[in-house]
């Protein structure tokens, strides 16, 4: 169970966002934060793209039309959240196939 833990209110204006909440003192690594949002290309459908709670940070994080990301970090006693903004916001509606590109794999070097 957790417990009660009063986080400031994140604006709802014209950003996206995309938020963890971590229960301890030890914040991951960024990394390992932003990781965990882009795994959800792994529950996204890309022949039917639409947000649901499973695939929304990864959506939002590669939304071809944001120009701006923002990061910022609540650090609580015992838990934290940590937030990132996106500018102007993705996952909207009608909009996630000219916005989010099926992933492609590089399969051999380049020297670029």
């Amino acid at each position: 169970k957790i417990g009660k833990c009063d986080f400031p209110k994140i604006p709802e204006i014209r950003y996206g966002k995309s938020i963890t909440h971590v229960v301890g003192k030890e914040l991951p690594h960024p990394r390992s934060i932003c990781s965990s949002w882009y795994d959800g290309n792994r529950k996204y459908n890309f022949n039917h793209g639409e947000f649901n709670f499973k695939n929304g940070g990864f959506s939002q994080m590669i939304w071809k039309n944001t120009k701006k990301v923002g990061f910022g970090i609540y650090w609580g006693e015992d838990r934290s959240l940590v937030v990132a903004l996106y500018y102007p916001a993705g996952n909207i509606k009608g909009k996630y196939e000219e916005n989010v590109e099926p992933i492609q794999y590089i399969t051999k070097e380049t020297n670029i």
